[in-house]
C-alpha cells in the first residue's frame, strides 16, 4: 500500500517555496537572478530531499516492524497453545509461514544490539525447528497408517492361505510388489524429541526488552 505522507509533505512544501518564490519574483526580481538565491534554492531542495529520504526509511522500519510483531504474536499463540494441549497428528498450518525478519532485519540494525538480534534470530530458527519437526509428524502419521493397511492386508493373506506357508508367501510378495514395501510401524521419536527441545529453548519476544524495542519502532502502544 503506498504510503502518501512523504507526498503531502512534499506538496506541503514545494507550495510554500512556490509562493516565496512568487513573491520574490515581483518584489525582489534581483534576488530571484541573484546566485545567493539559486544557492539558497539548491540547498533547500537539498535538505528537502535528505528529509524526505529519512522519513520514507522510518516509515519503512515502522511499517516492517508492525509486519515482524504480527508474525511473531501468531506464532507465540500457536507454541501457547502447544504447551497446554500438545500437538495432533494432522497439524496443516505452521508457525512461519514466512520470515519477515529475514527480509527486513537489517533495517534494525542500529535500533537493536547484538545480543536482542540474536534473541530474535533464536526465536525464528526454534520456530523453523518445531516447522521442520511438525512435518515430520505428518509424514510418519500418513507411513503408520500406512504401515497398519499393510499388515491388516497381509493378516488376511496368512488367515485365507490356511497354514500353507508357499502359499503365503506367494500371495504376499504378490501383494508387496503392487505398492511401496513398508512393513514397519513406528512413532515419530525423533521429531517429537525435535518438539520438546525447541519448546524449551523458545523465549517469547513480545513480551521481552526487544520486544518493546519492536513496538516503539512500530508505534504500537
Amino acid at each position: 500500500m503506498l504510503n502518501i505522507k512523504p507526498y503531502k509533505s512534499i506538496m506541503y512544501v514545494a507550495g510554500i517555496f512556490t509562493l516565496i518564490s512568487i513573491y520574490l519574483f515581483f518584489f525582489y526580481p534581483n534576488f530571484t537572478n541573484s546566485n545567493l538565491y539559486t544557492a539558497i534554492a539548491t540547498f533547500l531542495v537539498g535538505l528537502f530531499a535528505i528529509y524526505l529520504y529519512i522519513t520514507q526509511k522510518e516509515d519503512q522500519k515502522k511499517d516492517a516492524a508492525n509486519v515482524i510483531i504480527a508474525e511473531i504474536r501468531q506464532a507465540e499463540r500457536l507454541i501457547d497453545q502447544f504447551k497446554k494441549s500438545g500437538i495432533s497428528n494432522d497439524i496443516s498450518y505452521k508457525l512461519l509461514p514466512s520470515n519477515n525478519w529475514a527480509k527486513y532485519n537489517y533495517l534494525f540494525i542500529n535500533d537493536l544490539d547484538q545480543d536482542e538480534i540474536e534473541q530474535i534470530n533464536n526465536f525464528y530458527s526454534q520456530c523453523f525447528v518445531l516447522d521442520r519437526a511438525i512435518d515430520q509428524i505428518n509424514i510418519s502419521h500418513e507411513l503408520e497408517n500406512k504401515s497398519r493397511a499393510i499388515h491388516h492386508y497381509i493378516s488376511l493373506i496368512a488367515k485365507e492361505s490356511s497354514g500353507d506357508k508357499i502359499t503365503f508367501n506367494t500371495n504376499k510378495d504378490n501383494f508387496l510388489k503392487l505398492i511401496n514395501e513398508d512393513t514397519t510401524t513406528f512413532r515419530p521419536g525423533a521429531p517429537i524429541s525435535s518438539i520438546i527441545k525447541a519448546l524449551n529453548n523458545i523465549n517469547l519476544i513480545t513480551t521481552s526488552m526487544v520486544g518493546s524495542r519492536l513496538k516503539k519502532i512500530a508505534r504500537i502502544k
